[in-house]
């Protein structure tokens, strides 16, 4: 599947460092704490956490993308769960200290209900740490996703659950750039041969399944012809800052005081 990062993949690289750089910067918030990790996907990322962690709970719906996790990444203090992160207060009734849901929240039909049971699993002092693309930066349709967020409409989404909520951005360097405008011409060239747009009146399955193929296609030829490109992207061309946020790849949340523990 397109929308699942699975790090072993050599064309997945420089997206492995985008997406890895959103749990690097978490990392400071987990030390000895309690974690969840809401659509956790191959697991790399809930296996960084769990080094400073006391505990990570981490779920994804998919089965066999669990089952890799748990064979890849076994630690004491790390638990692996196939569940239905729309549900989590059902099966999670015990206070986590962070939660982490990170390129998820633009595949929930009900991102609102989703952040509201957060909040009531959270600790009074917890926090949701919590990204999603930035829909400024997007350049294709993803078929996956319910919605894309700007900044003030992601702002306006997390201030609706919590009462304090302050955003940042995931920036990149120019290599990691200019890769992107390559993966985009690449991408808009294919799109080009379809002059009646033909796949936006495909049943949304079968979107999906024509992205996935036409995903890994591409993602294996960039491979070949652009290996030296793609090697030398690292965590180092991703930071996240406080300002310009409109320019970011990704858009991150670091949520506070659920309005929930006040009713």
């Amino acid at each position: 599947m397109a929308e699942r990062t699975d790090p072993t993949h050599e064309g997945n690289h420089p997206f492995y460092c985008q997406y890895r750089a959103v749990y690097e910067y978490a990392k400071k918030f987990v030390t000895k704490q309690r974690v969840m990790d809401a659509g956790c996907g191959e697991g790399y990322g809930a296996e960084l956490l769990a080094k400073n962690a006391s505990q990570v709970v981490a779920i994804d719906s998919d089965r066999k993308t669990i089952q890799r996790a748990r064979q890849r990444y076994r630690q004491s203090n790390l638990q692996f769960y196939i569940g239905d992160i729309g549900q989590l207060s059902a099966g999670f009734p015990h206070s986590f200290d962070v939660v982490c849901c990170f390129h998820t929240i633009e595949h929930l039909k009900e991102p609102t209900q989703f952040l509201q049971r957060i909040g009531k699993l959270l600790s009074n002092s917890g926090v949701l740490l919590i990204s999603t693309p930035n829909r400024e930066k997007t350049f294709i349709e993803w078929p996956y996703h319910e919605r894309e967020y700007t900044v003030e409409g992601f702002r306006s989404l997390l201030s609706t659950c919590f009462a304090d909520v302050t955003l940042y951005a995931l920036h990149a360097s120019n290599s990691m750039y200019q890769f992107r405008d390559i993966q985009a011409k690449s991408v808009h060239r294919i799109i080009g041969w379809d002059i009646l747009q033909l796949h936006r009146r495909l049943p949304k399955r079968l979107r999906q399944i024509t992205f996935d193929i036409g995903g890994a296609v591409l993602n294996k030829c960039l491979s070949k012809t652009h290996r030296d490109r793609i090697s030398r992207i690292t965590l180092q061309d991703f930071s996240v800052k406080g300002g310009r946020l409109n320019e970011g790849l990704d858009l991150i949340g670091v949520c506070r005081e659920p309005w929930n523990i006040y009713r």
